[in-house]
């Protein structure tokens, strides 16, 4: 029993979650450092519909980009393509700061705009 509770221990120590992963929500406060970059692809789904079957939601890939970061202010933007959609391209863009950034203990914050 012992084993089979620090393989476990061990398992989900070890396991990941995308950043957007961490909430479930594209709603983060983390800004990517200028010039980093990355690309993401995510297979949303649902459940259950309004009538109670299973739908797939179209894959979204997306590319966001740090721009640049004064006195601790951050600003990163990016483009998502939803395939399978009348209007596919949907644009974002963000800018906030980190943790510690104005005072020591400070909260991160962000404002933004997604899904333009």
């Amino acid at each position: 029993m012992k084993k089979a509770l620090a393989l476990f221990l061990f398992i989900t120590n070890c396991l990941l979650a995308t950043p957007t992963g961490l909430f479930w929500s594209p709603c983060q406060t983390n800004i990517r450092d200028p010039g980093e970059r990355h690309i993401d692809l995510n297979n949303y789904f649902t459940v259950f519909n309004s009538r109670g079957h299973g739908q797939t939601l179209p894959p979204d890939v997306g590319f966001e980009a740090g721009l640049f970061e004064w006195r601790g202010l951050k600003m990163e933007a990016g483009v998502d393509y939803l395939g399978g959609t009348d209007f596919p391209l949907f644009f974002n863009g963000k800018v906030g700061m980190d943790e510690n950034a104005l005072f020591k203990q400070a909260p991160s914050w962000s404002v933004g705009v997604f899904n333009w």
